[in-house]
């Protein structure tokens, strides 16, 4: 059962019993008893910290580092300071969550592929079926670890396993356990923090980035397949081999994807006009990234799609939340604006410099030398990759329209 404000806030009356919250005297009740609730309170409004709360192991590390570092509040309220803390208070609590179960004996790669075989079994698992995706991708030992993130919502009556009352997936994860998932991946707090202002440019940055993983993972599962279509007379250790080879290139693979922050604004050179299309006689910018294993998060800083994701791009519309409205899927969507945010299309309907120049991007091709021949179409255009090197333009951070819900912090549909 989820933790709520209740549990918290019994914690956080315990860490104040044994004086360990600064500025807060145990024996002055009426104190006491308000600013545990503004705590509790806050800890739940920041949307990375509800979901760490709502696990008992993880809301006990969460109060304890908080009491710890109620010695250095500095901000003029609690929600405040929690919001100032709350990158490190992820990294802190997830660290903790690591070296107290047995992800703390996997390495990099390893982690990497116990979180991907989870996010593909949970991308597998079909709604009111009471079959459970095999775990691909792991060695026996790494099952049990990757089975310990997850929920498993079955019984069984004569045999017949059956779904528990209220469940509609055989397997789910809880918020807690989708931020660890991440972390394993190498996704620091930063990325996650939940912040209100940027919220879903971060969720729908997860989400791409989760979609990156689910292909390396088919990929992966399509060439074990067609390796033992091939390959059934080979000998038991030939076949070992070939396993511990494509498990070794499946953790390079992994822990190569990157979720990479624009960190200054891409501009057209001598337009202050922030639409991307620019007169004839001048350049094209766009990010120099090489590759199909990071996932670029432009937000505010650049002048074409909020993410830009390998063979996708990403442009976020938040639904408002009405009151007294029930929830629905639909939304009004303009999609030659659309088009045109994610530097799709102009006024013309000739959008194609753009995503041509990205697919040379993703297939590692766009260099300076074939740029002109690739866009021969638009003769006195070319693309222009900024002058700086990506560890100066870029900062790495860590190894269609999107909605979002506050509440579908990491878009599965198996979240409880």
């Amino acid at each position: 059962k989820p933790w709520t404000v209740e549990e918290v806030t019994k914690l956080l009356d315990r860490e104040v019993d044994k004086g360990n919250f600064c500025f807060v005297e145990p024996e002055d009740k009426k104190n006491k008893k308000n600013t545990i609730a503004i705590i509790a309170n806050a800890i739940f409004d920041v949307p990375i910290l509800r979901a760490l709360a709502m696990n008992a192991r993880a809301a006990h590390f969460l109060v304890q580092n908080i009491a710890r570092w109620s010695l250095s509040y500095s901000q003029p309220t609690w929600e405040l300071q929690l919001r100032d803390w709350t990158p490190s208070l992820v990294f802190k609590v997830v660290g903790q969550i690591f070296t107290s179960t047995p992800i703390v004996k996997l390495n990099h790669e390893e982690r990497c592929r116990v979180a991907a075989s989870t996010f593909r079994v949970l991308k597998e698992t079909k709604e009111y079926e009471t079959k459970v995706p095999e775990f691909i991708g792991l060695r026996d030992t790494e099952i049990p670890v990757a089975e310990s993130l997850l929920n498993f919502n079955l019984a069984h009556w004569d045999s017949d396993p059956y779904l528990l009352c209220d469940k509609t997936f055989a397997v789910s994860v809880t918020p807690a356990m989708s931020v660890v998932l991440y972390s394993m991946m190498g996704i620091p707090a930063s990325m996650m923090s939940g912040m209100r202002s940027h919220h879903s440019i971060e969720l729908v940055s997860l989400f791409a980035y989760r979609q990156c993983i689910l292909k390396i993972m088919d990929n992966f599962a399509a060439a074990q397949q067609a390796h033992r279509r091939h390959d059934d007379d080979d000998d038991e250790k030939n076949m070992d081999d070939h396993e511990d080879d494509g498990l070794m290139q499946l953790g390079k693979s992994l822990g190569k994807l990157r979720l990479v922050h624009l960190r200054e604004q891409i501009q057209n050179p001598d337009q202050s006009d922030p639409d991307i299309w620019v007169d004839e006689d001048q350049m094209l910018m766009i990010p120099r990234i090489n590759g199909d294993d990071k996932v670029l998060v432009n937000g505010q800083e650049s002048g074409f799609a909020d993410i830009i994701a390998p063979y996708m791009l990403l442009q976020v519309r938040p639904i408002p939340k009405r009151f007294n409205t029930p929830k629905t899927d639909e939304m009004d969507i303009d999609l030659d604006m659309e088009l045109r945010n994610c530097g799709l299309s102009n006024e013309d309907n000739k959008g194609t410099l753009l995503l041509r120049g990205l697919v040379q991007m993703w297939q590692g091709k766009l260099n300076r030398t074939n740029i002109n021949q690739i866009y021969a179409m638009k003769k006195t255009s070319t693309i222009s990759q900024p002058s700086t090197p990506p560890s100066e333009n870029l900062q790495d951070m860590g190894p269609s329209v999107v909605s979002c819900d506050d509440d579908d912090y990491y878009g599965y549909d198996n979240l409880e």
